[in-house]
């Protein structure tokens, strides 16, 4: 069910949240409709923007130190995925959406190492598709209304997603 859910959910999540700022911003979906060749750089964009999994919880195995502040061994923390993807200190005007932004080290799928997602390189596969073919057979995109919003569960809120994007998509 955890793939499943995992490999649908944050794609799915992706893709409708990188439509609506692509929307948003026109400039820039109009340059990625010209140069289909920004795909990857705008997949990574997506996902960095986006942050398809909200947080992780973990407990702490031993006592450490971030930044100066201690951390006692036991003691639960939360990474959280869109505050980590728009840290200053590594992302160049991280509240800035840009397809073009390169060294783009996005944790959307969470950083690498252990918990490093088994799906990240379909689910960017799938993200870049699903933009190329979009692009490509669809002229104008009109937003109906304005979206809605879901968590996965209340007491479990890891994925924040676009429950309702009604749009009207029109030919070429």
């Amino acid at each position: 069910f955890l793939l499943a859910a995992a490999g649908s959910e944050t794609t799915r999540n992706a893709i409708s949240g990188g439509l609506k700022v692509l929307l948003e911003e026109p400039d820039q979906l109009h340059d990625l409709r010209k140069d289909p060749g920004l795909l990857r750089t705008a997949t990574e964009e997506i996902l960095r923007w986006t942050s398809p999994v909200a947080y992780f919880r973990r407990t702490v195995q031993e006592d450490t130190e971030i930044r100066g502040i201690p951390i006692a061994a036991g003691d639960r923390i939360s990474l959280w995925y869109p505050s980590g993807n728009r840290d200053e200190d590594v992302f160049r005007e991280p509240f800035r959406f840009d397809i073009r932004r390169q060294g783009n080290e996005q944790i959307a799928f969470g950083g690498g190492g252990a918990h490093f997602c088994m799906g990240a390189h379909l689910a960017r596969r799938e993200i870049m598709i699903l933009f190329e073919e979009l692009l490509a057979r669809v002229g104008e995109i009109e937003v109906l209304d304005p979206p809605k919003y879901s968590v996965q569960g209340i007491f479990n809120p890891i994925v924040a997603s676009l429950k309702t994007f009604p749009v009207r998509l029109l030919p070429r």
